[in-house]
Formats: structure tokens, sequence, C-alpha cells
């Protein structure tokens, strides 16, 4: 994850400017930021980032922002594999189609 152009977690936080950043929360080793992206239906998408504290680097994040998913990991991570962001309901399809079937 060491591909993003910003080199300090308050210039990644700044380089997502479509974010309105709200809260965090403080680990040992983890730093987790919580944000907010606008839709122009009036609804609010998050952003959930987290940075080790050893590293200064964005160790993982997600958003429900089907929009903005891409150009997060474009600006965290371009050579890293991107997961677009679905609903819940076909998550949950996916992860039961993944599980063993059990014998009767």
């Amino acid at each position: 994850m060491s591909e993003q152009s910003a080199t300090s977690p308050t210039e990644v936080l700044a380089a997502l400017d479509f974010v309105e950043w709200d809260r965090g929360t403080v680990a040992e080793n983890i730093v987790t930021f919580f944000g907010w992206v606008r839709r122009s239906d009036g609804q609010r998408d998050f952003i959930y980032l987290e940075f080790s504290r050893e590293t200064l680097l964005p160790t993982w994040w997600a958003t429900s922002s089907a929009k903005y998913s891409r150009a997060l990991n474009e600006a965290l991570a371009p050579s890293e594999p991107h997961s677009d962001c679905v609903f819940w309901r076909d998550a949950l399809r996916a992860l039961e189609l993944s599980r063993p079937v059990e014998a009767t």
C-alpha cells in the first residue's frame, strides 16, 4: 500500500477531498478514521480508513459508496485489486455460496 502519492496521513486525508472526515479511534497499533460522502439523493455513504501507527500507511479501508469505491482504491493503492461496493444482500449471497455444503 505504499504506492499512494501522499506521504503522510494528513496528506492522505486531504487528498480524499470528496470525503467529509468526522470521527476517529486511536488504538495501540491502529488509528481509524470515519468519514462521509454526500450523494446526489441527499443520503450519505461512509468511508472507513485505518492507518498503522508504526508505518503511518493505510492498512485497510472500506466504503459504502458505489460511486467512489474505485477512486478510494486508486488513491490508496492503485496496484491492489479493487472490489466493487455491492448491496448487502448480494454480498451475503456471495458469502453463503462460498461456504461448503454440510452433509445431512
